[in-house]
């Protein structure tokens, strides 16, 4: 599965550990591998956008006050670099 991903010799490929994904740089995106990379592969532990969500829902849930107003509008940094609308993860 992990040679199919795409990913250059070069880089490294993002895996999360947690959620069992992988960014896969060709298709901008996240993508499930329930197969871990391969033991020296050029694999790096990544946060994935699942755990950006599940972090954003935590910060929501402890600071109420910071993200009450309708008019304030939370914007999140994904691992390819560009802004993404918090409220794009899924309705938290």
């Amino acid at each position: 599965m992990v040679s199919t991903l795409l990913v250059s010799t070069i880089s490294r490929l993002q895996y999360c550990s947690v959620h069992q994904r992988a960014w896969v740089e060709a298709l901008g995106q996240w993508v499930a591998c329930p197969e871990p990379p391969i033991n020296g592969s050029p694999a790096t532990e990544a946060a994935c956008d699942t755990c950006a969500a599940l972090v954003l829902q935590t910060f929501r849930t402890q600071f109420p006050a910071l993200y009450s107003s309708s008019a304030y509008s939370v914007y999140s940094f994904c691992s390819s670099g560009s802004m993404v609308d918090a409220g794009s993860f899924g309705g938290i």
